[in-house]
């Protein structure tokens, strides 16, 4: 009867995105904190910049 309790809510779908977020951000904090808060930072804004060059040609 406890599996009733998360398949009664339909919100489950949409409450997936923070539940990720939640789930990098405590695997940052466990691993390094801030580094890899900024290593991901600076990831996420050079992968765009390469496609940019590479498709800018």
């Amino acid at each position: 009867m406890t599996v009733r309790s998360p398949v009664a809510r339909p919100v489950a779908t949409p409450v997936e995105a923070p539940s990720l977020r939640r789930r990098i951000g405590a695997a940052a904090h466990r691993r390094a904190g801030r580094l890899e808060w900024i290593v991901f930072a600076l990831a996420v804004l050079v992968v765009p910049l390469i496609i940019l060059l590479l498709g800018g040609d």
